[in-house]
């Protein structure tokens, strides 16, 4: 098990498990790593934020994460698996949770993903930090740090 506060460890394990869905799962099409282990700011047993831009699913928001959580992971992962068509309606219904889930480091330098829109295609944006908006809409931090949306959906969690 890795120590929440291995960050190398932990990225580690982010990017192998990033690697593992986008083989097995031809629907994923980009792997988004967003929240205070990417922005720098962690605190000791923090999880890890993920959203998941699938190009089709067949099951529902609330009931689709089960397909894609890792087993055994060293840490918390709260996941938000978006199909391309729901993220399009979050950008413009919810903009500062769209944000949010889609300002981070793209784990997929991916062929299959078209150009997002508004923004650079994921291959150009492949590994690195992209800019996060410089002030953030009220709704999103929380007073003890944490990310909150009252976007009409909800993360999948799997804990250590």
């Amino acid at each position: 098990m890795v120590k929440p506060n291995n960050e190398a460890a932990v990225e580690q394990a982010v990017r192998r498990w990033a690697e593992e869905i986008a083989a097995r799962r031809p629907e994923v099409r980009r792997i988004v790593w967003f929240g205070s282990r990417v922005s720098g700011m962690p605190s000791p047993g923090s999880d890890v934020d993920v959203c998941l831009v699938l190009a089709r699913a067949d099951k529902p928001f609330r009931e689709r994460a089960g397909d894609y959580l890792p087993l055994g992971f060293p840490v918390g992962l709260d996941l938000f698996p978006y199909t391309l068509e729901e993220l399009d309606r979050l950008r413009r219904e919810h903009p500062a949770w769209h944000r949010a889930l889609t300002a981070g480091v793209n784990l997929l330098a991916d062929r299959r993903t078209p150009k997002c829109r508004g923004g650079s295609s994921p291959s150009q944006a492949s590994s690195r930090r992209v800019a996060r908006s410089a002030e953030p809409a009220p709704a999103e931090r929380q007073s003890d740090g944490s990310m909150r949306s009252s976007a009409p959906s909800s993360a999948w969690s799997v804990s250590r």
